[in-house]
């Protein structure tokens, strides 16, 4: 059976789509080639509810392909999405406890399959698994793109885990296109590539998903919760909107109002007038925003604060510094140093 050739259904997430356009951009393919070939606007990929047909990211491999010269593509695009930034989706995944609950996380951020998920965890007398459901229509590059972002975000918070990884085995038989992918999934470890197999999955030995993450982190966890705790947003349904998109752009260009309206497919006028009757702004929610992930950033401990004026869309620390003052009454690095003293 060809997977590519199957009929598209909506699995995509925009945000899952708009990494992997990032991540094009960021390998040298240029951004309206990308868009045109996907025929999408780039607000069209902010919106955080909105789903996608599997064709927009063959079509986005597609035209990489062709801007770059080069077939290897889906590793290096993988490498890219690995979430490195609190505004990245799974990035809190990779401080929770063990390793089984990082994986859960970390395929729930990636939100492939609308109504029903694609990916999911599933264990056995003989192993741990990530399984890609097998009624699940999609692309053979997708199923790469999908099992290669999990294999890379373990990989980011400890290179020994991937030798706990048994094979990664797959339903179709292998192409010639395909070498580059499983050489990628295999180097350095000894992890098994192997196809026309019953399953598409990943195995881990068995007790894996039991493996304490070095890098937990609870208070990280218990503030982030805090932070999304539902009450703070029972009558303010377009503020939380507001603030989820803004999340996800905060290091990246254009999070404006009127950017968000066109992503939620409204005037700006109108979600100005909306939320003002919620008692607020979109500049107050982008300060919500930016204080809030600034201080996850701090209970990291692990960057500099230079580096998190830029993740927090300031243009130059001293513009950083001076917000920072205005909601504290000093200066970031008053808290910086003993915020990372408790994360070492």
């Amino acid at each position: 059976m060809n997977l590519d050739l199957i009929k598209p259904q909506k699995p995509v997430s925009a945000l899952f789509l708009f990494r992997a356009y990032r991540a094009c951009q960021l390998l040298g393919a240029r951004r309206p080639v990308l868009l045109k070939a996907m025929e999408l606007k780039e607000p069209e990929l902010r919106n955080p509810l909105g789903y996608f047909d599997s064709a927009k990211l063959s079509a986005l491999f597609e035209a990489s392909a062709e801007e770059l010269g080069t077939d290897d593509l889906i590793p290096k695009i993988a490498r890219k999405m690995v979430p490195s930034g609190f505004s990245d989706p799974g990035f809190l995944a990779l401080f929770d406890i063990n390793f089984g609950a990082v994986l859960g996380k970390v395929i729930h951020a990636q939100r492939l399959g609308h109504d029903k998920p694609i990916l999911n965890l599933h264990r056995d007398r003989l192993g741990d698994y990530v399984v890609w459901d097998d009624d699940a229509c999609q692309s053979k590059k997708m199923m790469y793109l999908g099992f290669l972002v999990i294999i890379e975000s373990l990989r980011s918070i400890d290179e020994d885990a991937l030798y706990d990884i048994r094979s990664v085995s797959f339903a179709h038989s292998k192409s010639e296109e395909e070498r580059a992918y499983s050489f990628h999934i295999a180097k350095n470890s000894s992890i098994s590539i192997l196809h026309d197999r019953p399953h598409n999955r990943i195995e881990f030995r068995r007790g894996f998903f039991d493996l304490a993450n070095p890098d937990c982190n609870n208070r990280l966890k218990l503030a982030s919760k805090k932070q999304r705790a539902e009450e703070r947003w029972q009558t303010r349904p377009y503020a939380k909107s507001c603030y989820d998109y803004l999340i996800y752009l905060l290091d990246k260009p254009g999070p404006n109002l009127d950017s968000a309206s066109e992503s939620f497919a409204m005037a700006e006028r109108t979600l100005r007038r909306k939320l003002v009757a919620e008692g607020t702004s979109f500049r107050e929610v982008l300060e919500w925003v930016r204080r809030d992930i600034c201080h996850l950033y701090f209970l990291e401990g692990k960057r500099q604060l230079s580096d998190i004026s830029t993740l927090l869309g300031y243009s130059e620390l001293s513009a950083f510094t001076r917000a920072y003052t205005s909601w504290y009454g000093h200066p970031p690095s008053k808290d910086a140093s003993g915020h990372a003293k408790m994360a070492a």
